[in-house]
């Protein structure tokens, strides 16, 4: 009878631990995307004359229609860092994965000045890409991935690198936004 009550009490011991976990962890999302939501609307400053666009020899024939006047996906990336660089590769291939179904560009905002070290990572980091590159100054939050809509205001902000979770959400605001791709 003994042992029954106390396989009874780590049950429900561990069935707590569960649910308070479980508890916190939707706490924490719903923090994340307040917190993402407080960015919707601001205006996302890009140097216009310093953006040339790069795609892998494939993307530029497969899709040279690729614009700034639709909804982008604006990432912040340091190319000195090799983290970063190993986040480029998942975002970018979140970004193809949007692409095949809305009209959205890619846009990589670097402060690197000189561009052959810029194609040399992005040629070594990815081996399908279409985007297009800006440089200068990072924004001054901890955000690093954006999505804009044609007039570069914000509708979401938050790293998918960081909180895998979001990427449901910029699909979402893409399904509300954006244009859909004609069916192939």
């Amino acid at each position: 009878m003994k042992i029954y009550k106390s396989i009874t009490f780590v049950i429900i011991l561990i069935l707590t631990v569960l649910i308070v976990k479980q508890v916190k962890n939707a706490q924490w999302k719903k923090t994340i995307i307040k917190k993402m939501i407080s960015q919707t609307g601001i205006a996302y400053d890009m140097s216009a004359n310093k953006v040339r666009r790069d795609a892998s020899s494939r993307r530029m024939e497969f899709n040279s229609e690729n614009s700034l006047n639709c909804y982008k996906l604006v990432y912040e990336v340091n190319f000195d860092c090799s983290v970063c660089l190993e986040k480029l590769k998942r975002v970018n291939s979140f970004y193809l994965k949007l692409n095949d179904i809305y009209e959205i560009s890619f846009i990589l905002i670097t402060t690197e000045k000189s561009s052959g070290f810029v194609d040399y990572n992005i040629n070594q980091s990815l081996d399908d890409y279409d985007l297009w590159v800006v440089e200068q100054k990072f924004r001054t939050d901890d955000y690093r991935l954006y999505l804009l809509d044609g007039l570069n205001k914000i509708v979401m902000a938050g790293d998918i690198t960081e909180y895998p979770f979001l990427q449901h959400e910029y699909a979402r605001k893409l399904e509300v936004g954006a244009a859909r791709r004609p069916r192939r």
